[in-house]
């Protein structure tokens, strides 16, 4: 019994989701309102967009200002932030936060928002890129398939 690449190639796929509790950030919801944040699993070209726009986020960022002004100083300071040496975002830290864009559902998230809630709710912000990152390892699901709901007990014979 050999993989099927014809019935792999042809299967529609669809992502991974899961919801994620996030009653720390109660204050920001309605009232009424469950307090969750919806995510999904991300592909392959996705993690490497995300991979891709952290790494170039910081060095772009530093080249244009130190052009802008042409001063000693700030050339010297973009210089020190081309090489990673400076009070700018971690690039792992872009990474996440370029993940939770892309892999939030509901509320939909940008990038303002991934970033502020990185520094006011660093664990909310983990457990969310961290559930993003355990879908899409996952891979995607197959919509023809049924999903399981849960145990099932056996019934017994009379």
């Amino acid at each position: 019994m050999g993989f099927d690449t014809g019935r792999f190639l042809s299967e529609k796929f669809e992502p991974r989701t899961a919801i994620v509790p996030v009653s720390e950030l109660r204050d920001w919801f309605e009232e009424g309102d469950k307090l969750e944040w919806k995510v999904r699993g991300l592909s392959g070209v996705e993690i490497a967009r995300a991979d891709e726009m952290a790494s170039k986020r910081n060095v772009s960022t530093a080249i244009l200002e130190g052009l802008l002004t042409m001063r000693a100083n700030d050339v010297r300071d973009a210089i020190k932030k081309m090489v990673g040496h400076s009070d700018e975002i971690p690039e792992a830290t872009a990474r996440r936060i370029a993940h939770l864009v892309t892999g939030s559902v509901d509320p939909v998230c940008d990038e303002d928002l991934a970033a502020r809630l990185n520094k006011t709710f660093p664990t909310v912000f983990l457990t969310l890129t961290n559930q993003i990152l355990i879908l899409s390892g996952q891979g995607m699901t197959s919509p023809g398939k049924s999903k399981p709901f849960g145990k099932t007990t056996k019934s017994k014979a009379r």
